[in-house]
């Protein structure tokens, strides 16, 4: 080929229409700019729900046996991390638990290493 060579005509991009048997649209990135947004209704709710409950449930599977820690100690490792040192009681209310079941919580992070706890400085509680 000469370097003034031009490749052989063909089809160019534009030209290419999809066939009537072809109508799929093309795996990719989609453009939600031009599609409506979803009205929440209660059928979406629902599909949401399941799709979320699906999610974690098997995330919990993929966790199971791994000697990851729990649900209630992620939460607790995940509060403190955002919002500092808290109370077994502030603890409780933010996951809504009783606060023995966060004290048993606490202290198998304790046990594990993963916590530290110090008396308080007003009342003198851990």
């Amino acid at each position: 080929m000469s370097p003034s060579a031009t490749p052989a005509p063909g089809p160019t991009p534009e030209a290419v229409t999809p066939t009537p048997e072809d109508s799929t649209p093309a795996p990719g990135p989609v453009d939600t700019s031009t599609q409506p947004a979803l009205a929440p209704t209660p059928e979406l709710a629902a599909h949401l729900r399941m799709a979320l409950a699906r999610s974690t449930r098997r995330i919990r599977q993929e966790r199971a046996g791994s000697g990851a820690i729990s649900d209630p100690q992620y939460s607790v490792l995940t509060r403190l991390f955002v919002a500092g040192p808290q109370t077994i009681g502030t603890l409780a209310e933010f996951d809504r638990v009783q606060p023995p079941s966060m004290t048993r919580t606490v202290n198998c992070l304790e046990a594990a290493g993963l916590v530290n706890r110090a008396p308080h400085p007003s009342d003198g509680r851990a």
